[in-house]
């Protein structure tokens, strides 16, 4: 992690000039904004007087409070988004200079819905496909009132599976109870896919490319029942990660597949073999999936493990980890706009602890890239230092003072 001395010293000397002229910009910008609310609340209090006052009048009362708070909402809006835009432009793009030099930043860019599902890591958290054999009139499908089983009219991806049967009776339940109604559509793949925040560049050797993603699964789901006593639909949005991805190109030559995922009641489903690394705190927190367990237990070094475990207890944010097809692929969670300007009533130079959080997140990955040996090249018996290496034995003991040491 980066020393915060180091950031003081970056903050003061290439901040603090662009951060001043930030500032004077925000205040002027708060000051209209005042000017702004004050005058929306005369001009409610004079329409809630009319309301009551000009009994004939209410339509004309209620429209102008429709209208008058629109008008707000617009204008700071509108005042708002060049001291945002701003923000990102000068000081966003700094820090991540700050990083490397090879880094460029892109705002209203984000990593491609493509890239992220390459990693494999949606596979241990979607939910498996529900589509029933026929929906109801109320989405143009023809009503089946024949079959009231669950089991009856549902097409279910996975069911069949061997891994998937001891679970069947277990979604059926959880699917008539869900907001006492059935799912009735559910895709099982990746239905809506949004981000922001695009990075991309050399660290080192090693060719990377991040950015805020936020990934969510679709459910239609029937209740019973409306007025007239017909069934009704819903449609509702489920996050399945959101927060930062990164990809990493890898310069060794991996076989198979590892995942590291935080224990957690996202995990759905069981892919490759459960591996335990032998460290209580470590598989407490953590589980780890793969096709090849002793490469798996060479890339999860007691010091990779170290640092890991660092950062989801320092910041609270859980990790997780890929390695796949010559990417590795890294995702923090985060449900806040790590890359957004602080409130406009807030000052910037009150301090710069979301300065401080930003670099957090990008030293990590870095540190990821050292930890493993990204910047080393493959040598020419086609393997690289990362299969040569063996970890060496670390005892819980050690494990634990290694992290309390570095907090």
């Amino acid at each position: 992690m980066i020393r915060p001395e180091k950031i003081q010293n970056f903050y003061e000397t290439h901040l603090i000039t662009k951060l001043e002229s930030l500032e004077e910009q925000r205040q002027a910008i708060v000051q209209k904004i005042k000017f702004l609310i004050g005058g929306y609340i005369v001009l409610m209090v004079a329409l809630i007087v009319m309301l009551f006052v000009l009994l004939e009048a209410w339509f004309l009362s209620v429209i102008g409070m429709i209208l008058v708070t629109i008008g707000v909402i617009y204008f700071y809006n509108k005042w708002g988004y060049p001291y945002k835009t701003r923000f990102k432009t000068e000081i966003v793009s700094r820090i991540v200079t700050f990083i490397d030099d090879s880094l460029s930043y892109f705002p209203e860019k984000k990593i491609t819905l493509y890239e992220f599902t390459a990693s494999r890591l949606q596979e241990y958290w979607l939910l498996p496909r529900v589509r029933r054999s026929s929906f109801f009139n109320n989405w143009n499908w023809e009503s089946d009132q024949r079959h009231h089983s669950v089991h009856q009219n549902w097409d279910i991806d996975g069911w069949r599976d061997q891994s998937w049967e001891s679970d069947r009776r277990r979604y059926s339940i959880w699917q008539l109870d869900r907001w006492d109604g059935n799912v009735i559509y559910r895709s099982g793949e990746i239905d809506r896919w949004t981000g922001e925040d695009y990075v991309e560049g050399m660290l080192g050797t090693t060719a990377v490319k991040f950015s805020e993603v936020h990934a969510e699964y679709k459910e239609i789901s029937e209740y019973c029942c409306d007025e007239e006593g017909y069934m009704e639909t819903s449609i509702r949005y489920y996050s399945i990660f959101e927060g930062l991805f990164f990809i990493f190109e890898l310069n060794q030559d991996v076989n198979g597949f590892t995942i590291v995922l935080p224990k957690n009641n996202k995990i759905t489903r069981s892919i490759g073999t459960v591996v335990r690394l032998g460290y209580s705190e470590f598989d407490r927190e953590f589980v780890v999936y793969s096709d090849n367990p002793i490469m798996a237990r060479q890339i999860l070094s007691p010091s990779l493990i170290r640092r890991i475990l660092t950062f989801h207890r320092q910041l609270g944010n859980a990790v997780c980890l890929s390695i796949f097809k010559g990417q590795l692929y890294l995702g923090i969670t985060s449900r806040q706009d790590l890359f957004e300007a602080p409130s406009i009533f807030k000052s910037l130079l009150e301090d710069f602890e979301y300065v401080y959080e930003y670099l957090e997140y990008m030293y990590f990955a870095k540190d990821l890239v050292e930890e493993l040996n990204l910047n080393t090249p493959l040598g020419n018996n086609g393997t690289g230092n990362l299969q040569q290496t063996t970890p060496a034995v670390l005892s819980n003991d050690n494990l634990t003072k290694m992290i309390r040491e570095k907090q």
